[in-house]
């Protein structure tokens, strides 16, 4: 029934945590293989797969081609229905497979499932939940999609292996936000896919700042960001609600390394939408982006009361 696609490169020991992991979860009655894709590590892995008694096969690939390459070929391998992809140092909570085969079948006329995720800060300490909004068809995203990804990345989503491959797979051009880009197509082209959210967390994401990332390049971000704009010829409001999008998520992967560059793509933010919000954000990155994440932590309690 589902194949976990796990893309990985020079991180055996989250990786091997991460399969250990996979192991303890809820027996959901169903079928499941494990393909780990190795794109290129420099670290040898040696790994010794069968001492975690599930199916696991291991591909490497022969040169580095990014998320994208790496994904779509542990996908094009698969040998069940449904895909569900998991970075090699994120873990899948214990329900996970359970409360998948649950909602696939009560909702079989749907093609993609998505849901929150826990993101643990590792050097901040503190935990919080990601939110999203119910949608029951891709047409109904198409006037957001460009604002922000209203969907998640790749570890949140399950999707039938035949919509994966009929959509065109992550684009391999992109090393950043090939998720993003994903949920952009299937809105444009897919707009009567049918969707369900699972609303509870099923997947924990580690964060960790300072740590040298491709996602969290804020280079591959804007050139990422521009590919979009030439890709879908975006122009007019489009274009505008877009550039706004590209200056937050460039800003994310600045903060996410603690640089005060972040200060600067939140003020073209500001400069664009007037919002001042944005100003106010600019202003504490620049005097240490840390406190962003001292005033995310406190939020982040206070909702959880």
């Amino acid at each position: 029934m589902f194949s976990i696609v796990i893309p990985t490169y020079n991180r055996k020991d989250e990786l091997m945590d991460s399969l250990a992991s996979i192991t303890e979860l809820d027996d959901c009655g169903c079928a499941f293989e494990v393909i780990v894709v190795d794109d290129c590590s420099t670290q040898i892995y040696d790994l010794d797969l069968t001492t975690f008694g599930i199916e696991i096969s291991y591909v490497r690939l022969a040169e580095n081609g990014g998320p994208s390459v790496a994904r779509n070929t542990g996908a094009m391998r698969a040998k069940y229905d449904w895909l569900l992809f998991l970075d090699d140092d994120d873990r899948f909570l214990a329900s996970k497979l359970v409360d998948v085969k649950r909602a696939i079948t009560e909702n079989s006329e749907c093609d993609l499932f998505y849901h929150l995720a826990c993101i643990d800060m590792q050097n901040e300490g503190f935990s919080y939940q990601t939110k999203q909004n119910r949608f029951s068809t891709f047409k109904e995203i198409q006037g957001i999609v460009l604002d922000s990804n209203p969907i998640g990345g790749a570890p949140n989503i399950i999707i039938s292996r035949t919509l994966f491959l009929i959509a065109g797979m992550f684009d391999s051009r992109m090393k950043a936000i090939e998720d993003y880009e994903f949920i952009i197509r299937l809105a444009r082209n897919h707009p009567e896919t049918r969707m369900f959210y699972i609303e509870k967390p099923l997947t924990r994401c580690q964060y960790v700042t300072n740590k040298s990332s491709v996602s969290k390049s804020a280079i591959n971000t804007q050139l990422a960001c521009e590919y979009v704009k030439n890709k879908y010829s975006l122009a007019g409001d489009d274009a505008l609600r877009f550039s706004v999008n590209e200056q937050l998520m460039c800003a994310y992967a600045q903060v996410m390394n603690k640089n005060r560059m972040a200060a600067l793509n939140y003020k073209n933010a500001f400069l664009l939408t007037k919002k001042l919000q944005y100003l106010v954000i600019a202003v504490l990155c620049l005097i240490n982006p840390a406190l962003l994440f001292f005033v995310k932590n406190i939020v982040s309690s206070k909702q959880g009361k």
